[in-house]
C-alpha cells in the first residue's frame, strides 16, 4: 500500500475584513486546480472541506486568525507549489489592503 504524502501548514488572515466571500473565491480558485489533492482547514475547533466557499465561509475567521491547511495527496511538487500559491495570498492579503 502506497501512503499518501501529507503536510500541514499555518497562515493567518491578515486583511481586515477577514475571511469572506471575496478570499474564500480566491482560495478555492487554487485549491480546485489540485484535483488529486484534499485539503481541509482548521479554524479553532471547526475543521472544513478547504474547496468549498460556502464551509470556508463558515469558519468565521476574521483579521489575525489562525488557519491550518492539512494537504494530503497528490505529489511532493504539487503540494509545494500550492503552498507557495496560498503564501502569495495570505501575504497580499487577498488583494484587499493596499
Amino acid at each position: 500500500m502506497v501512503s499518501q504524502i501529507q503536510s500541514q501548514e499555518k497562515f493567518y488572515v491578515k486583511n481586515r475584513c477577514g475571511l469572506h466571500i471575496a478570499p474564500a473565491v480566491l482560495i478555492t480558485k487554487i485549491l480546485n486546480q489540485y484535483p488529486e489533492i484534499t485539503i481541509k482547514v482548521r479554524h479553532g475547533d471547526e475543521q472544513v472541506n478547504g474547496k468549498s466557499i460556502m464551509e470556508l465561509m463558515m469558519l468565521e475567521a476574521y483579521c489575525d486568525a489562525e488557519l491550518v491547511f492539512t494537504i494530503e495527496g497528490g505529489s511532493m511538487i504539487e503540494q509545494r507549489k500550492l503552498i507557495h500559491e496560498l503564501n502569495e495570498l495570505f501575504d497580499r492579503k487577498f488583494f484587499e489592503d493596499g
